[in-house]
């Protein structure tokens, strides 16, 4: 009967465990603060401003904000979505279309006219500082 419920607890942390992956990919949670990678990509940016961009993807990607800055400008989004659902199977949370919602209704920018499958979280930066579009609209 022991055994019964241990396998019963097991099954149900594994099913889990794939229903609702964690915050953060492992890859990206043994990091230590990118904060500085993003000072020295782009010196002339406030840490406000960094700071409210990577709040609003991790908002859309359902991470918490003490741990946007675990991201940097390196960082593909389609790597960090792959490294959250390895497998097809997964359903996600419809974390792109969630931020292509936000990028559309604070900075006004339509992000499938950047996007590329290797966009960078820094890439996209750049995009909506170039265009002006980084102070929430």
């Amino acid at each position: 009967m022991v055994a019964l419920v241990i396998a019963a607890t097991i099954l149900i942390v594994l099913v889990l465990g794939a229903l609702f992956p964690n915050d953060i990919p492992r890859a990206y949670r043994q990091r230590r603060c990118m904060g500085r990678q993003w000072r020295l990509r782009f010196p002339n940016a406030s840490k406000q401003d960094i700071r409210h961009f990577l709040w609003l993807f991790a908002s859309a990607f359902a991470i918490r904000r003490r741990n946007a800055l675990l991201f940097g400008p390196d960082d593909e989004l389609l790597a960090i979505y792959r490294a959250r659902y390895p497998s097809e199977l997964t359903p996600d949370a419809l974390e792109f279309e969630v931020l292509v919602k936000d990028i559309q209704r604070v900075h006004r920018v339509d992000l499938g006219s950047i996007w590329h499958d290797r966009l960078t979280l820094g890439e996209l930066f750049a995009d909506l500082r170039r265009g002006g579009n980084l102070a929430p609209g």
